[in-house]
């Protein structure tokens, strides 16, 4: 009658059944089902699987073999070790150059719809005024849920919450793992928040939204998006004509307006539908004394940057 043993690798399964038979190997039939894996890091990993039965003898006359005591039999060989599995070191890929021409996009990112639930400009989105109590309670669940999400990245991150009346702001301290939470462009960490805000939204519909940030990608995203609203800022004022971004979320567009808020020579506005819209950066034109200022039309035949 075969009876089954698990254990990390196949020798020590064998191992197992031979202490149980009170026999040696050579007296075992042994059918090796699964071998064992280690996974990659740590996840995924298997144990050996193996069926062992004692050998059936090929006529009754012929003598049963002495059964030999484990301590008489060969000495036990050592497992081998699984290979080491080097982590590989995922660094999130750099914010783009500033180039205004690759602002002039009409496709969004694949991700960039995420952004739907980032706070901002014409958000829909209503906010109940909260007590201290609640506030206490919202940041526990904002820590449960986003101690789960990050479990199969970086379990031992520092989570650091903050409840404000607008937004919650989540950062998350792992100097090892941060451009795993990152992602290439940012894609991981928009995927986060997105998830953490919908999953929040279910017990808490009237909640700020949660903010995500990692290794300070979040001011490293703004800062770039103010030198590149700068550049497109003087790009309009020397030619006159209407500048365009790609289309950004309403978190970006606040960047991109907080930036260009201070320059008298230019106005921006939103334009587009849905919650990606385009910052339209508009230059003012000068006038001379007892004339008004007027701006240059914003059709496409005026800037070839507009046309989607």
């Amino acid at each position: 009658m075969y009876r089954e043993f698990q254990a990390k690798t196949v020798d020590q399964a064998i191992e197992d059944a031979c202490r149980y038979f009170a026999t040696s190997r050579e007296s075992l039939e042994i059918d090796i089902l699964r071998g064992g894996s280690a996974g990659i890091f740590g996840l995924g990993a298997k144990k050996a699987l193996v069926r062992v039965r004692k050998r059936i003898l090929e006529s009754s006359t012929t003598p049963e073999p002495e059964q030999v005591p484990l301590t008489r039999a060969e000495p036990e060989a050592k497992p081998v070790p699984p290979p080491a599995v080097q982590p590989v070191e995922i660094k999130p890929a750099p914010l783009p150059s500033i180039e205004p021409e690759a602002l002039h996009t009409s496709e969004p990112d694949v991700l960039d719809d995420l952004d739907d639930f980032d706070e901002g400009e014409d958000s829909p989105h209503t906010i109940a005024p909260m007590s201290a109590e609640d506030k206490a309670s919202l940041e526990t669940a904002v820590r449960e849920v986003m101690r789960n999400l990050l479990q199969p990245i970086c379990p031992g991150s520092i989570l650091t919450v903050h409840v404000h009346t607008e937004v919650i702001r989540v950062h998350i301290a792992d100097d090892e793992n941060s451009g795993l939470v990152i992602g290439r462009d940012g894609h991981t960490i928009t995927a986060l928040q997105y998830l953490a805000n919908r999953i929040i939204a279910k017990t808490w519909p009237r909640s700020p939204r949660i903010q995500l940030d990692a290794g300070e990608y979040r001011q490293k995203q703004a800062e770039q998006l103010e030198r590149i609203a700068l550049v497109l800022s003087e790009k309009a004022k020397k030619s006159g004509k209407v500048q365009s971004t790609k289309p950004l979320s309403s978190y970006h567009r606040r960047v991109v307006h907080v930036a260009l808020q201070p320059d008298r020579g230019v106005q921006t506005r939103s334009k587009g539908d849905g919650p990606l819209k385009r910052v339209l950066i508009v230059p003012v034109k000068r006038h001379k004394p007892g004339q008004r200022a007027t701006r240059p039309q914003t059709n496409s035949s005026t800037s070839p940057a507009l046309q989607e």
